[in-house]
């Protein structure tokens, strides 16, 4: 087993880099923040700090954060590379030179989505600027001398209604009454945010390096995933009255046009941790009793 005395979280204050934050803190671990402070957390530029200022010899350093937003990678993509691109180069390149295990968080957006299940031996080609990027570090990552591990995530979900999480957002419109559209073409592998959390530290402790993907065993599109937290909801709250209205990914006015699917095959990370994850049926029945019962 490797130690993970004194990691660093880089993205702390994020969606899943707060959970594996707090997964890390028993063990002397620090999560980061740039703009979001949150208490016991450690400003951190990642173009311009270093990681020597935090900590000397962090045993492995996870770079979870940048910039997230899809339009605005396209938008402005000089800005954003220099956050998602060089940024995490610098921080990657420290961490190697520190003697850390570089931990990078990558996604499935680095392929084109023309098909699913796609395994690590597939070819990565991105159709938008920000797989782009991912892909950018993935491979100068993979040339370094040194025990790396990449990490590729798919759908990351909670029921979580103050974050990004399309299973809170999709609560809130449910509460709201608001009618929403779900395209029926877009599929992926979600897994809830503590699963992925627990999978990348169980891989992080065994002392895995390499590629993996990381998502749920089961694929959804958006409109059944939408449409699965419904059903849920309606078999606690019968009265429920609200309108899903399927449609296509491309009918919403985005700056690039989106892969469709991205689901991603686990089968190598199965065979590594054996993770237990949830189901989304779980997931959305615990939502459905928590917020509509």
């Amino acid at each position: 087993m490797a130690s993970l005395t004194n990691s660093i979280v880089i993205g702390g204050s994020g969606f899943l880099g707060s959970r594996l934050t707090k997964l890390l803190e028993p063990l002397g671990g620090i999560g980061t923040f740039n703009s979001r402070p949150f208490l016991g957390g450690t400003k951190f530029d990642i173009t311009s700090d270093y990681i020597s200022s935090i900590s000397e010899r962090p045993r492995c350093v996870f770079v979870v954060g940048g910039a997230i937003e899809m339009d605005g990678c396209a938008r402005d993509p000089e800005r954003t590379a220099l956050i998602n691109v060089q940024g995490s180069i610098r921080t990657l390149k420290q961490a190697i030179e520190l003697g850390s295990k570089p931990i990078f968080i990558s996604t499935d957006y680095v392929f084109d989505g023309e098909s699913g299940d796609r395994t690590e031996q597939d070819k990565a080609v991105p159709r938008m600027e920000y797989g782009r990027q991912k892909l950018a570090v993935e491979n100068w990552l993979k040339t370094q001398n040194c025990d790396w591990l990449i990490i590729r995530l798919s759908k990351v979900v909670s029921g979580d209604r103050n974050t990004h999480s399309t299973l809170g957002q999709w609560v809130n419109a449910i509460l709201a009454g608001e009618m929403q559209k779900a395209a029926i073409d877009q599929v992926f592998s979600p897994a809830h945010v503590d699963d992925v959390a627990g999978a990348i530290i169980r891989l992080a402790k065994l002392g895995e390096t390499g590629l993996f993907h990381l998502g749920g065993p089961k694929a959804y599109s958006r409109y059944s995933l939408f449409q699965l937290l419904i059903d849920k909801i309606i078999e606690v709250q019968p009265s429920l009255s609200f309108t899903l209205e399927p449609c296509r990914l491309h009918d919403f006015p985005f700056l690039e046009q989106r892969p469709l699917n991205t689901s991603l095959s686990i089968e190598k990370l199965q065979k590594k941790i054996n993770w237990p994850f949830r189901s989304m049926d779980e997931v959305c029945t615990i939502l459905a009793r928590e917020y509509f019962s």
